[in-house]
């Protein structure tokens, strides 16, 4: 081999290595280590693997320092830490917005009351004088003596409760005024009906309300009354009690009923079947008609001017007298022959026979004791004697009934 080539070979040999100037001499024998480690056959590399670009790696690098810039642009409080760049995002969908945190939080805050601004997302915050300089500021808030936690409001008239936790909190008359300014405050309502009032032509004045006296004058003045009470009047048509409810001499219930019993008279058809259920009924109608009635007592036919309208036949009723009955007269059917005896039967006896056989029954009855009747002296009965006494009684008389029959079967 010439030398030239040994002397490239050996240079190639030694271009991966340090040299040896460079290399430290060991602290001591036992502490070498060999720097080159054996791969495992788990660690083999797949021959398919590909390193991730370069790109790849610059894009992320970017996308996580504008991350970090707008972080930095944020308030404060939402600041995340820088420990925390590094590590995976969350997405923006979880983070939540400031103006979500102030909806959600309560109407009182801890320390003071908080005023929103339309331009940024930040919250001032007041102390007690300030609040209290803002509810002075506020024309239509009125202050209660010795009550910082509640206000008046003069446009409406309500007492606002500002919370029990701090004094003068602003955000509950905030929220008032929010409802209060939507709604027509009552001054203008009052000055626009006083307006309003003089020009419609369909104001009514106000009904007065009538005494006692004059509801009793109504009444007893009314042609439809017939009796007037103080708690009921008498209606003349339908004869009937109408009842005050509420007061003496009530003109409501009494005009509520006439408007139900009222003068028109009914159709013709009607009157005419009450007139002929009248005459039917009428003992002293012998016929009728539709326009006549033949009367059972004097023979006379009466005319009528309508379908059985009756007012002929009563105006006739009152100038026919009933003639008086037939003197009983006997007959053969009454009398009853004479029988052996003598005795007659079928004839009725008179009036004071009657009751002086009643009279005999009656003494009969209770006939009176003979002037042979003796009392027996009979000591009292004991208490056993009392208990036995209506034993011994039925004993007896059913001894003397068996005694009857046997004297009357022999």
């Amino acid at each position: 081999m010439p030398l030239e080539t040994q002397s490239n070979a050996s240079s190639r040999a030694n271009k991966g290595k340090k040299p040896m100037s460079s290399m430290k001499p060991p602290s001591s024998i036992g502490m070498i280590k060999s720097e080159f480690k054996v791969p495992s056959p788990k660690q083999s590399r797949d021959d398919t693997f590909k390193p991730p670009s370069s790109s790849h790696a610059r894009q992320s690098s970017i996308a996580s320092l504008s991350r970090v810039a707008s972080d930095a642009a944020e308030p404060s409080t939402n600041r995340i830490p820088p420990s925390s760049v590094g590590r995976v995002a969350k997405p923006r969908s979880s983070i939540k917005q400031p103006v979500e945190r102030e909806e959600n939080e309560s109407d009182e805050d801890d320390n003071a009351s908080v005023a929103e601004s339309f331009i940024s997302l930040s919250r001032v915050r007041r102390s007690e004088a300030e609040r209290t300089e803002y509810f002075k500021n506020q024309p239509e808030c009125q202050f209660i003596k010795d009550d910082s936690h509640h206000v008046k409001c003069t446009r409406c008239g309500k007492v606002v409760s500002l919370g029990s936790k701090r004094p003068f909190t602003v955000r509950p008359w905030e929220k008032h005024r929010e409802k209060c300014d939507q709604q027509v405050p009552s001054s203008m309502l009052n000055e626009q009906s006083d307006t309003e009032q003089p020009t419609s032509p369909t104001a009514k004045p106000k009904r007065k309300l009538k005494t006692e006296g004059e509801r009793k004058l109504l009444l007893e003045t009314d042609p439809r009354a017939q009796t007037v009470r103080t708690n009921e009047t008498l209606c003349k048509r339908c004869q009937k009690w109408i009842r005050c409810t509420t007061q003496t001499y009530s003109l409501f219930v009494w005009n509520k009923h006439q408007l139900i019993c009222s003068d028109i008279s009914p159709s013709n058809r009607v009157a005419a079947a009450g007139g002929k259920v009248r005459l039917v009924n009428d003992p002293q109608v012998k016929d009728c008609g539709p326009r006549h009635v033949d009367c059972k007592f004097c023979e006379t036919t009466i005319p009528l001017e309508g379908d059985y309208d009756p007012t002929n036949w009563i105006t006739h009723q009152r100038t026919c007298t009933a003639p008086l009955p037939p003197p009983s007269a006997t007959s053969e059917s009454t009398v009853v022959a004479p029988s052996d005896g003598g005795e007659m039967r079928g004839v009725k006896r008179p009036l004071e026979d009657l009751e002086e056989t009643a009279a005999d029954d009656i003494l009969r009855l209770n006939r009176p004791r003979k002037s042979s009747y003796k009392p027996e002296d009979k000591e009292a009965p004991s208490a056993l004697g009392w208990f036995l006494m209506p034993f011994k009684a039925f004993a007896r008389g059913f001894k003397e009934s068996i005694d009857n029959m046997s004297a009357s079967g022999s």
